[in-house]
This record gives structure tokens, C-alpha cells and sequence, in this order.
């Protein structure tokens, strides 16, 4: 492929140490690989992030759900635990009357 687009740019230490470590032979190379690795990669990593923060979103509907039927089951067992003590007392309350009554 012709390269007929020269340009010069001033860049930092940062943006060299990136490129010097990028795949290439030639600092051209490194830039070109990494325009094109940044090219593909972008999309496809935003596309990767839709993705997950759509299974985080139904992943917390679901603990919600989850978390409001734990809250649900609590009140249940603390109605049952209530009717338990209203049996017993019941149970006591008939003994006394019973023994009362012999």
C-alpha cells in the first residue's frame, strides 16, 4: 500500500513509551499498527461493554427480586414465630382454665 500522506507530530513521553512498546519494526509501523489495533478493538470493546453492563443490569433486577422476596420470607417467619407465641399462650391460658375448672 502507497504511503503518500506524510505528516509530523509532537507527541509525549507517554504517548512514545506506547508507541515503542507497540508491534512494529519501525516507529511507522508501531503507529500504523496501533491506529488500526485502536480501530478494530474500540468497537468491539464497546460493544463488549453493552453487553456487560446489560447482564449486570438484569443480573441486579434479579437481586432485587431476590432480595425483596428474602424481605417477604423474613416478615412470613417473623408472622409465624408471632402466631407460635399466641399458640402457646393460648395453651398455657387452657391449662390454667382446665386446671381451674378440676
Amino acid at each position: 500500500m502507497a504511503k503518500n500522506n506524510i505528516r509530523s507530530f509532537r507527541y509525549t513521553d507517554e504517548v512514545r513509551d506506547i508507541l515503542e512498546n507497540f508491534k512494529g519494526e519501525s516507529m511507522n509501523e508501531k503507529f500504523e499498527n496501533l491506529v488500526k489495533y485502536c480501530f478494530v478493538q474500540v468497537p468491539f470493546q464497546e460493544k463488549r461493554l453493552e453487553e456487560i453492563e446489560s447482564e449486570m443490569s438484569q443480573k441486579y433486577d434479579k437481586l432485587r427480586n431476590v432480595s425483596h422476596q428474602a424481605r417477604e420470607i423474613d416478615m412470613l417467619i417473623g408472622n409465624l414465630n408471632d402466631i407460635k407465641l399466641k399458640i402457646h399462650n393460648a395453651s398455657v391460658c387452657a391449662d390454667i382454665i382446665a386446671e381451674k375448672l378440676m
